[in-house]
């Protein structure tokens, strides 16, 4: 089965901007982190941040799950400055300990999956308060237990900002899947597309497949629109049962889709490519006609989908119901053993 579109709380500029800030904090709290422990990590700590930032550029790693990998090691250094503060004040252990549930109770309502929000503030919470009672109850219990009351104020915005959260899921999902088939609609697959160019060169090849429905007016013109809107969801969900795990199915418009294959090779297309042309014929009234283009390294998302929407076209011309590649292509499906 296609795994869902899973979006991304930050767009790429913004989330390797993030990551350039958070590893010039790590590097300047070498003027603030006097503790040797702290002292010790930072290389490493700067490291690890600057890693999964480079993992996300060079697409080793999807972006939505580097964004909650970043959030862990924040939290993990967030608590571990609050464990590690030594001899401070009381009142600078506090305004550090509510300082790190400001920061990371918001981060933690935004990043988490949708049904792991409570979780993810309770952790939050409960981790800074734990680290902070280290510093704090030695020294003033009762500052401790204000302290306590005060981030117990955190605590009742968190059904507040879980609302928001679901909200702007809900809106985001209305906004990029299309409600006829519940597939990822235009926006979204453009959105993938965009990304997917922006890693650069992959470790393999990606292809991309546009499918289209043969003589689908002629259905909806004898049968009504009824009877094509139950074609097109047919269509839908064997798109889905055909392809992997990573690959995205979206509905590009009308009668047509689009899946995105992370990974194969054009041979590999090819067989996928005929395993969606006999599943659409033998589950739905109509039959598709498919054209395939694995991505090259010069190729931006315009050249990549005029290249498949040119096999498509000659999968038209040549009689439908039938699978074509794009001209590069096509000689290595040919040749291949």
């Amino acid at each position: 089965m296609a795994s869902p579109l899973t979006p991304s709380r930050f767009g790429r500029r913004a989330f390797l901007g993030i990551v350039c800030v958070a590893t010039a904090m790590v590097v300047l709290s070498w003027f603030d982190d006097l503790h040797p422990v702290l002292r010790a990590t930072l290389p490493a700590r700067a490291a690890a941040v600057a890693g999964i930032g480079a993992a996300v550029h060079l697409g080793i790693v999807r972006q939505s799950a580097a964004e909650r990998l970043l959030f862990w090691l924040g939290l993990g250094m967030a608590v571990a400055r609050v464990w590690f503060l030594g001899e401070v004040s009381v009142e600078r252990a506090a305004l550090v300990v509510i300082a790190a549930v400001a920061l990371m109770l918001p981060l933690a309502l935004l990043l988490a999956p949708r049904h792991r929000r409570l979780s993810w503030g309770a952790a939050t919470v409960l981790l800074c308060l734990v680290a902070g009672g280290r510093s704090i109850l030695p020294e003033a219990p009762g500052g401790f237990v204000a302290l306590t009351a005060f981030v117990a104020l955190f605590w009742t915005l968190l059904g507040v900002l879980e609302r928001h959260a679901r909200s702007a899921d809900e809106a985001w999902g209305i906004a990029h899947t299309d409600q006829l088939t519940g597939l990822a609609n235009r926006r979204a697959v453009l959105h993938q597309l965009e990304e997917h160019i922006g890693t650069g060169p992959d470790h393999g090849p990606t292809s991309l497949l546009m499918v289209d429905l043969d003589r689908f007016k002629a259905l909806n013109d004898a049968a009504g629109h009824a009877a094509g809107d139950d074609a097109l969801r047919l269509v839908a969900m064997a798109l889905v049962d055909v392809v992997t795990d990573r690959s995205l199915v979206g509905r590009w418009g009308g009668e047509e889709f689009v899946l995105l294959l992370h990974g194969p090779d054009a041979l590999h297309a090819a067989a996928v490519a005929e395993r969606v042309r006999v599943t659409v014929a033998a589950s739905s009234p109509v039959t598709a006609s498919i054209g395939v283009a694995t991505r090259r390294p010069d190729d931006d998302v315009l050249t990549w989908m005029s290249r498949a929407d040119a096999a498509l076209y000659r999968a038209k011309s040549a009689g439908r119901n039938r699978v074509e590649f794009a001209p590069s292509d096509d000689t290595r499906v040919g040749d291949s053993p």
